[in-house]
């Protein structure tokens, strides 16, 4: 044991005294075999305390510190290319590596990484492409393949392949793969595959995919896939595809196939397809299905429509059916109430208003039918017990049975 250590420490102590001196004992000839100290090219084993003006190591290259700056470039980059086996007692780096590095702390890789990269604390590669794994954090400026990080996992750029991490995983520019973080998820740029998180997970521009997080999905453009978010769904402009949420769900753009959420649902743009909220929905343009717990609120509805309690909107065509009143500035189709229909001031009805009481302040140009009906301007007919047109006078302005 005494003779182990004591070995050990004289090698330590001979790696420290040849970097610093920028020599090396090669074994048994130069360029070939063990190197032990500063030697510049080796094929076979090297062992080095801290490399400079590194060129090439094909085989195994141990180091015990970050390389220090080259004397041959302008630049602070490292220098040398490892074919391999890189080791890292605890830290090691290199310009390009190509094998397996292993650093019992951290590296740092200025250039090209490819193949599996293993440190226990935090390893950054410029350009990544193979599989890394890292006790805290996994970074790269771009890459592709398989990054695992303890806490994070971390591309400024562009990233293909799987890239997972126990705290958060994101990507300064598109993400094409599968990106998982413990709370947060995300990309910056594009996002294309599978983006799951525990709080939120995030698409700053499109997402084609499938996006989930336990709390918040957001989509800064359009997106198409997948999206569902335990609390809120967000999406800048257009969504196309099956979008959930538990309780809030924003399109700033139009929604095209089937949206659903138990709380509110917005929609800024034109949507095409289903679109069901369980308490309020509100929609600039919506020309499919459209469904509202309580309230459904739209610029223009077309197509089915169908609240618990009311139906406010500019311009109503299709069928609307709610459980208690509808009002609409136009109406051009089909609108069946609980208790109330009802045509603004200076409206039109082109249309079919079923309900106990129809109560028009514009023009009637179609069918009122119920207890009580009421227009202000009849130019159409009206069918119930108690009929009014307030553009006519003596017997013909309040009428049993029909009035037209």
């Amino acid at each position: 044991m005494k003779s182990l250590f004591a070995t050990l420490t004289l090698v330590v102590f001979f790696l420290t005294v040849t970097e610093t001196r920028s020599q090396a004992l090669e074994i048994p000839v130069k360029g070939y075999g063990i190197a032990i100290g500063n030697s510049t090219e080796t094929t076979g084993l090297r062992m080095n305390f801290r490399d400079r003006d590194l060129r090439h190591v094909n085989g195994i290259n141990a180091t015990i510190w970050f390389p220090r700056e080259s004397e041959s470039t302008v630049t602070d980059d490292f220098t040398g290319t490892v074919n391999g086996l890189a080791l890292g007692l605890p830290l090691a780096g290199v310009r390009n590596m190509h094998g397996l590095s292993i650093a019992g702390g951290g590296q740092f890789i200025s250039s090209s990484m490819y193949g599996v990269q293993i440190s226990g604390l935090g390893s950054f590669s410029s350009q990544f492409y193979g599989i890394g794994i890292s006790g805290l954090g996994q970074v790269a400026d771009s890459g592709g393949g398989i990054m695992i990080g303890g806490l994070g996992a971390f591309t400024a750029r562009e990233f293909d392949g799987i890239s997972i991490a126990g705290l958060a995983s994101f990507s300064g520019g598109d993400i094409s793969g599968i990106s998982m973080g413990g709370l947060f998820s995300g990309s910056a740029a594009n996002y294309e595959g599978i983006n799951l998180s525990g709080l939120l997970a995030l698409s700053g521009e499109d997402m084609a995919g499938i996006n989930i997080a336990g709390l918040m999905s957001v989509v800064g453009r359009t997106g198409s896939g997948i999206q569902a978010a335990g609390l809120v769904s967000v999406t800048g402009e257009g969504f196309t595809g099956i979008s959930t949420s538990g309780l809030i769900h924003v399109t700033g753009g139009g929604m095209n196939g089937l949206a659903l959420t138990p709380g509110v649902l917005v929609s800024g743009g034109t949507g095409y397809g289903v679109s069901a909220a369980g308490l309020l929905m509100v929609a600039e343009r919506n020309r499919g299905a459209s469904f509202g717990g309580i309230a459904l609120i739209g610029e223009t509805l077309t197509g089915i429509n169908i609240s618990g309690i009311t139906t406010i909107s500019d311009s109503i065509g299709g069928i609307s059916i709610t459980g208690g009143g509808l009002a609409a500035n136009r109406l051009n189709g089909v609108s069946v109430s609980g208790l109330f229909n009802y045509i603004f001031e200076d409206g039109v009805q082109n249309g079919v208003m079923l309900g106990p009481v129809n109560w028009s302040e514009g023009r009637q140009s179609g069918l009122s039918v119920g207890i009580v009906n009421y227009s202000r301007n009849l130019r159409g007919l009206q069918v119930g017990l108690i009929n009014i047109a307030g553009n006519k006078s003596g017997l013909g302005k309040v009428l049993p049975v029909i009035n037209f």
